[in-house]
């Protein structure tokens, strides 16, 4: 028997340029779709914990100021875009929308808090109760009178320097409780 260790070549033994360019093409494709869904979800996701983040935000501010107004003696003084109100135990409560810094603060027995960051814009507005009818309140200037503080707000976030998100106007109506002897009304 003889054995023929011959080499034998093979014509076949890479691939083509238009496989490889076919393979790179499709490969390229994908990559792209790819990260095009991973830009698309990581952006989607930004966008909910945004949303999310002004709305626990907005509420905490809501539910402070409304406490402070609801059980607060008088009002001090007031601007569009601040409020001072005398605390029941006779000491002001600030609060103040600065429009360079976008922040509405609370500033109470000497410390300042924080509550809304970016805070795009912010106006406080004032009420009387109308006697004559209970659906339309008196707008008025004169702080004696103010049973009624209303504010609204519009807040937003950025997404990598791109102001996305923005929240709707937002408004919030309080009644000043009246004091009968020292203990609060409605």
């Amino acid at each position: 028997m003889i054995i023929n260790f011959k080499k034998t070549h093979s014509k076949n033994f890479g691939f083509s340029l238009v496989e490889v360019l076919i393979t790179l093409s499709i490969s390229s494709i994908l990559f792209i779709a790819v990260i095009s869904f991973v830009m698309f979800a990581s952006k989607s996701l930004t966008s909910i914990l945004n949303y999310g983040d002004m709305n626990v935000k907005t509420r905490i501010a809501i539910d402070t100021i409304s406490s402070d107004v609801r059980q607060c003696n008088s009002v001090l003084s007031s601007t569009t875009n601040k409020l001072k109100l005398e605390n029941n135990d006779g000491l002001p409560i600030i609060y103040h929308w600065d429009n360079n810094t976008k922040f509405l603060t609370r500033s109470y027995k000497g410390s300042v808090k924080v509550l809304l960051r970016k805070c795009d814009e912010f106006n406080f507005w004032f009420n009387q109760k109308n006697s004559l009818s209970d659906e339309v309140d008196i707008q008025t200037s004169s702080l004696q009178s103010v049973k009624i503080i209303s504010f609204s707000w519009k807040c937003s976030r950025s997404i990598v320097g791109v102001k996305l998100n923005t929240s709707e106007f937002q408004s919030a109506r309080i009644v000043i409780r009246e004091r009968h002897n020292g203990v609060f009304g409605n």
